[in-house]
Formats: C-alpha cells, sequence, structure tokens
C-alpha cells in the first residue's frame, strides 16, 4: 500500500479495538500487532497474517481465523480510506455560538467532557467568548456541533430547587436502599441529591440516577448543608419532582409521631401472640407501627424493655393507650392456686362452661373466651393434679378464688334427698325445652336430677334434689305442690274414637295451650293406630318426572277413597283424664265433646289417599307456615294430614264427606300444578 501507516497507526488501533470489544464470548478475537519489518515473526499454518504497510514504514500484522482476519483486512482498508479522503478535509472550521454560562459545563473539570467530545467525532474543538469553533472533516464536525447544540439547549431548560428538609426525616424520604428517589429520578429524569452525610446512606448508594447529561458528572454543591435537599433537571421535571418531594415530606411528618410504652419483658410473648396474631391485630386497630424489642435486645435492670410506636398523632395515641393498658394489666396480674378435689371441677365449669363464666363475669372478668381461658386454668382430665390456677388482677383472682371456695364447700355440705314422682308429672318439672326445670334451679339454688325416658324400674319415678338443706326443703314442697294431683274430670272416649280426636297429638296440645288442661288415660295404654294399605296408599316405585315431560305426566297421581262407615270399629272406651282448674276443666270438656261429635261424624264419612308423583311438590300443599293447607281445610271442612317424610312416598290423607275429599284432591293438584299459587283459593269460599 502507499500509504504510509505511521500517521493512521494509533487511529486503526482504537478502530479495530472497537470493532472487536462487541465480539461473543466464544469468538476468538484477531490479533493485531505493529512493528517495524525487522520484528515480524513467522505465522503458524492454521492462521493467515496480513500486512498492511509499506516498504520501510510500520506494518501492521493480523494473525487469527482466516475468514476474521479476511473480514478485518476489508474493514480496515475502507477506514484508512475514509480517513485519507477525511484527512483534506482537516482545515475545514465550523463555528456557532454557545451559552457562556455554560462553557464550564461544556469544559468538564479538567476538560474531561470536550476531550470526551474531541476524540468521540475526531476533530478539534475550541470554545471563546460564548463561540465554539470546531475544526476537522465536515460530516464529523456537523455531528460534534449537533450535539454540543442540544447540551445547551437543555442546559438553557434546566433548573436547580434547594429544599430545606430537616435530617431527622431524610432515612424514610430517602426508602429502603433509595427506592423512593430513584423513583422520583426515573419519573421526572432530575437528579435528587440528599446530604452524603445523612445516616444510613452508603457511599456506593446511586442517588443520582436518571440525571440529566451535561457533558458527564455536574459540579455539585460542595459544601450542601445537612438539611439541604438539591433538585436539578429539566425545568418541568424538576419543579414537579420538588412538588411531590413536598408532599412526600408532609406524609412523612404526619406519619413521624412516634411514643414509647415500657413493658416487662416477660410480657412480649402474650403481646405479640401465637403466629404474632395479638400484635398484628393491634396494628390493624390502631394503624400505627408497632415494633417490638426482638429476643437479643437487652432488657433494663427492672427487666422491661420499650416498645416503639410510629405514626399518625391519633394512632400513635390509640396505640400507646392500647399498650400502656396491656402493660397494667400484666403489671397488676398476680397468680393463686387453689386446692380443689377433682370431682367438683366438672360441676365448678358448668354446661358448655357457664357456671365458671359467671363466676368470672361476677368477679370483673371479661367474657372474652380467650381471656377467660387463661384467667382460670383447671388440671387436664388425665393429671393427678388438684390445683386450679387463677391469674389475673389480684382484686378479680381475690373474688374467684372466693368464689371456688364458696361453691366447694356448699358442695362438701350439700343435702341428696329423692322424691317419688309418677313419670307422666316429670313433665310438669321439665316444661318446654327444659325451661320450667332451668327456672326451678334458678330460684331454690338447688341442682334437679330428672329421669330420663328410657330408665326402667323403681329409678324411674325417683327425682333427687341436691343442694343446701334448707334450699332443698324449700324446694320438694314447691315440687310436691306443682305435681299434686289436681281436680280433674274423666271423660269416656270410645277406643276406635281416640286416634281421631288427638289428631297426632294436636289435640292434647291445643287443650294444653288454650285451656291450661293436661289429659292422662289413667294409666290405660292408648289403643293401637289403624293400619293402612303400604301397596295402595303408597307412591310406586317409577322414576320420578322430569321437567321436559309433557304436562300430563307431571300431574300424575294416585288417588284412592274408603268408605268409613264400613270399617270395623275397635269396642271399648279410654278414660280421657281432665287435669286443670275448674273452669279450665268445664271448656275442654265442650271442646271434647264438639271433637267426639266431629270424629263420629267422619266415620261415617270417606278418607281419601292422594300421593303425589313427585316429593318435591308437597311443600306446596303445605304452603309458607301452613297457610296453604290450613286454607284448604277452611274450604272444604276436611281434615288433611300430609306425612312428615314425603320421600317414603305415603299418601296425603283426607277425611271429610264424599264431595269434600274430591273438592280438596281437586283444590291439592290444582296448587301443585301452579307451582303452590293459591289457585281457586282465591275465589270465595
Amino acid at each position: 500500500m502507499s500509504t504510509k501507516l505511521g500517521r493512521y497507526r494509533d487511529k486503526v488501533l482504537k478502530h479495530v479495538d472497537r470493532e472487536q470489544r462487541h465480539l461473543p464470548s466464544y469468538e476468538i478475537p484477531v490479533q493485531v500487532m505493529s512493528a517495524l519489518p525487522s520484528n515480524i515473526n513467522g505465522t503458524s499454518p492454521d492462521h493467515r497474517s496480513r500486512r498492511v504497510s509499506e516498504p520501510a514504514e510500520h506494518i501492521l500484522t493480523l494473525r487469527g481465523h482466516t475468514d476474521m482476519v479476511d473480514e478485518l483486512t476489508q474493514n480496515l482498508l475502507r477506514f484508512l480510506e475514509r480517513e485519507k479522503q477525511d484527512e483534506l478535509e482537516r482545515g475545514h472550521v465550523t463555528s456557532f455560538d454557545f451559552p457562556q454560562k455554560f462553557a464550564n459545563y461544556l469544559i468538564g473539570r479538567k476538560g474531561e467532557n470536550i476531550n470526551k467530545y474531541r476524540e468521540e467525532f475526531d476533530v478539534d474543538i475550541q470554545i471563546h467568548d460564548g463561540k465554539v469553533e470546531i475544526k476537522g472533516p465536515v460530516a464529523k464536525a456537523e455531528l460534534a456541533k449537533a450535539k454540543i447544540t442540544a447540551l445547551g439547549k437543555k442546559l438553557e431548560d434546566e433548573a436547580t430547587h434547594v429544599l430545606k428538609i430537616k435530617p431527622q426525616y431524610h432515612k424514610d424520604m430517602i426508602g429502603a436502599k433509595g427506592a423512593q428517589v430513584n423513583r422520583l429520578q426515573d419519573r421526572y429524569n432530575v437528579r435528587v441529591q440528599f446530604p452524603r452525610t445523612t445516616a444510613n446512606i452508603s457511599d456506593d448508594q446511586s442517588l443520582a440516577d436518571g440525571s440529566s447529561d451535561a457533558g458527564g458528572p455536574r459540579n455539585t454543591k460542595s459544601n450542601q448543608a445537612p438539611d439541604e435537599v438539591i433538585i436539578r433537571g429539566p425545568r418541568r421535571g424538576a419543579d414537579e419532582a420538588r412538588d411531590e418531594l413536598l408532599n412526600l415530606l408532609q406524609w412523612t411528618i404526619d406519619n413521624s409521631h412516634t411514643s414509647t410504652v415500657s413493658v416487662a419483658q416477660s410480657q412480649l410473648p402474650s403481646l405479640i401472640g401465637q403466629g404474632g396474631r395479638e400484635m398484628e391485630n393491634a396494628r390493624l386497630a390502631t394503624g400505627a407501627q408497632i415494633d417490638v424489642p426482638g429476643h437479643r435486645d437487652v432488657a433494663d435492670a427492672n427487666r422491661r424493655v420499650q416498645i416503639q410506636i410510629k405514626g399518625t398523632k391519633r394512632q400513635v395515641e390509640e396505640a400507646t393507650k392500647l399498650m400502656e393498658q396491656k402493660a397494667k394489666v400484666f403489671d397488676d396480674t398476680v397468680t393463686s392456686e387453689i386446692e380443689v378435689d377433682k370431682k367438683y371441677h366438672k360441676a365448678l365449669i358448668g354446661g358448655g362452661g357457664s357456671n365458671l363464666r359467671n363466676i368470672v363475669l361476677a368477679a370483673g372478668g371479661s367474657d372474652d373466651r380467650r381471656e377467660l381461658a387463661r384467667t382460670v386454668r383447671f388440671p387436664r382430665p388425665d393429671s393427678v393434679e388438684n390445683k386450679i390456677r387463677v391469674e389475673g388482677r389480684k382484686e378479680v383472682v381475690d373474688k374467684i378464688v372466693a368464689a371456688i371456695e364458696a361453691f366447694v364447700d356448699q358442695r362438701e355440705n350439700q343435702a341428696v334427698e329423692s322424691l317419688e314422682i309418677a313419670p307422666e308429672k316429670h313433665r310438669l318439672l321439665i316444661g318446654r325445652g327444659g325451661e320450667t326445670r332451668r327456672a326451678l334451679e334458678s330460684q331454690f339454688h338447688v341442682a334437679i336430677d330428672i329421669p330420663r325416658l328410657s330408665q326402667e324400674g323403681p329409678a324411674r319415678s325417683r327425682v333427687k334434689l341436691a343442694g343446701q338443706p334448707a334450699d332443698v326443703a324449700s324446694a320438694k314442697q314447691h315440687i310436691l305442690d306443682l305435681v299434686k294431683d289436681q281436680p280433674g274430670a274423666t271423660i269416656q272416649v270410645p277406643r276406635h274414637l281416640h286416634h281421631t280426636i288427638s289428631d297426632n297429638g294436636q289435640f292434647f296440645r291445643r287443650l294444653r295451650t288454650d285451656h291450661k288442661v293436661t289429659i292422662d288415660h289413667a294409666g290405660q295404654q292408648p289403643p293401637s293406630r289403624p293400619s293402612t294399605s303400604s301397596t295402595s296408599r303408597q307412591r310406586e316405585e317409577k322414576a320420578l318426572p322430569l321437567i321436559t315431560d309433557q304436562e300430563e305426566s307431571l300431574t300424575s297421581h294416585s288417588w284412592e277413597t274408603v268408605d268409613n262407615s264400613n270399617d270395623s270399629e275397635e269396642a271399648g272406651d279410654i278414660p280421657w283424664v281432665l287435669h286443670g282448674s275448674p273452669e279450665s276443666i268445664a271448656n275442654a270438656q265442650s271442646a271434647l265433646q264438639r271433637a267426639m261429635e266431629q270424629a263420629r261424624s267422619q266415620q261415617q264419612s270417606c278418607t281419601g289417599y292422594l300421593v303425589l308423583p313427585d316429593p318435591k311438590t308437597y311443600r306446596f300443599v303445605i304452603g309458607q307456615g301452613g297457610s296453604q293447607i290450613n286454607a284448604i281445610r277452611r274450604q272444604t271442612g276436611c281434615r288433611i294430614s300430609v306425612p312428615r317424610d314425603q320421600a317414603k312416598g305415603e299418601a296425603i290423607e283426607i277425611i271429610g264427606s264424599k264431595d269434600g275429599i274430591e273438592q280438596a284432591k281437586d283444590i291439592i293438584l290444582e296448587t301443585v300444578q301452579n307451582g303452590g299459587s293459591r289457585g281457586r283459593l282465591g275465589q270465595s269460599h
């Protein structure tokens, strides 16, 4: 080649370095050597060497894989050609204006910035009194001019804000690992600079991410005060970043109220709770940040530690009050143990813990289930221990212990007496849902043990009273008066009418509710219920209709009538003994006489058995609260009984005149067909 390599040697080497800088890691770069001809070594058989030089000048030797050497050689030849062309334009000068106030930024510290531009664009750059002169090839000069001009415009638009913020808020505003600051810098393309003396900011923590390119690092305020925060960047972004930072400051101030509460170190487990549940509940309830010392934190001489609370003023006040209350309760807590024979533990606790709960509440304790469990602790059932542990405020513990001792003393001195009461009168002592027995126990402070229905033998009629002797005596007298035989009247009812009148016990309940009259049968066994044909009065075993079936299949049913006058009658009577006041008995007798007359008329009437194909439709017959079936009864004058368990296929029983049962059947079918609507019931009765 005719080009003297010496002039371009450095540029060529830099160009080769740039070309091979981004090669994949698995490729071996071409080795480049520059030397005089006398220093060139031979090449290996597997590589090719190329020389780019002229005799007696420096020779550039490339060594590497054949393809890569060939490609780089062509690249270098083109590069040298461009350099020759550029050399012809080295005398070209381009000048333009640049704001003198930003000249220092363009030059940079010790010329760092301007030298970078010179090297990047391969031109000479000089700046004098607001004028920039670029000497070099036209194309390269224009590129350098464009970049310097853009820098000037950017600097013209740049603003700097200095905010006075107390150092105590810096940590929260910076965020973990600078998260808050970096977010502002990224969002607004600005630089946010907190004082480097701020605690917890490491030297390598970047607070300049996203800052504007001012040709390299900008000169920062060397004497930045500890309470100054500097925001620098494009005017609009700097303004918005300043406003957001001030809002963040106000939020930080509002949420930086603090307080400390001293608690016993031994209280920490109960404050934290299982899995941190108690402490989390306290944080949610108050909204405050509550920091509990760790197990490694050292307590003071009194074995107390400090709980740190942070948040808004209201949050801190609420959390402080809550923690102080818990600390006071714990500090005032005492523990007492009392020996109680295990045979009294069950009675002391009571059914579902009711007795123990009443004792704790009467002493001023909490009714919270978990608090109650902590207040009074019984030994495990399989333990041989008899000690009951009571924990809480001293005045509460003293009252609970006194109540337990009084309960045990009462049990040890109580009397037990048995009363012989006929089983049929036990219901007078029990009442509905055990209401009467509970009232008696509460009134006389005794325990009443009534035999179960399954009990047999003499024990079946033995009712036991347990309590203080005076209380047992009072309860005994009251119970004997309660079960004493009242004036009564006996009415003989034909046995074949017994079940018709009783109506599955409904008649007995009406007398008891309406007239306060009870009925027994003087020890006689009621007649057995009449049996019905299981084949003709139960639903046939077949598939239930589907919603896609035709209307005829949906309303298919089984209907059978029986003439009651042909039924065989059970001979004899059964006594119905009515107990109550004379006036009540008279009213009950009248009601019973009317029921007997109605039953006799029904014996001369018919009974219909209606079986519906789908058990789900029986609910339409009953209606809400029995409204539908009662309306059918009133309109037809028939007695209608719907089986309780429709799934077994039992029939709806209709008793009345022949026309009446047919009318009732038609109304029931129409009601079912209409999905429970009143149908013809909406007409006049």
